[in-house]
């Protein structure tokens, strides 16, 4: 009798195989799922940031009544002064909101302008960099951040 409900007790081996495998499935959707959010988070606060900074820019070149100018590239963006004395922009090397940035990696940036996408290309010190004049007018531009591989991340745009 006690050979017999001893053999009844507990699990069997296929029933505790079934509990790991369904376990290992919701450990690995839940990791996947986190690293997808995680990387949508990582865009937003980027998108985020550029738009609080190209404010804030604004902002500051209005009640200054300076011209400044954004140079944006495929892996980062920067701020220039427009210096009428010798009539060319110039870096911001002196003002931490103006200092040079650059995206983490797997994100680039986009622009376009008048409804067509800009090529953008890198910044180097000795690419000359020429933006429209201050007397020109304001154009309206779209600049988007995205995914490099966007096939790795599903369910972005």
């Amino acid at each position: 009798m006690r050979a017999a409900r001893a053999a009844n007790s507990g699990f069997t081996l296929l029933e505790i195989l079934v509990v790991v495998v369904i376990i290992g499935i919701i450990t690995t959707m839940a990791m996947i799922s986190i690293n997808v959010l995680g990387r949508d988070r990582q865009l937003d606060e980027e998108a985020a940031r550029l738009q609080a900074v190209l404010l804030q820019v604004r902002d500051e070149a209005m009640l200054e009544g300076r011209d400044v100018g954004l140079r944006l590239d495929a892996h980062g963006y920067d701020f220039l002064r427009y210096d009428a004395r010798y009539e060319r922009w110039q870096p911001v090397m002196s003002d931490l909101l103006l200092r040079e940035r650059t995206l983490p990696d797997g994100i680039e940036a986009r622009l376009t302008l008048e409804s067509r996408v800009v090529q953008l290309e890198t910044r180097t010190p000795i690419t000359p960099f020429v933006p429209p004049t201050p007397d020109q007018a304001t154009r309206a531009f779209t600049s988007a951040l995205s995914w490099v591989n966007p096939a790795v991340t599903s369910g972005m745009p």
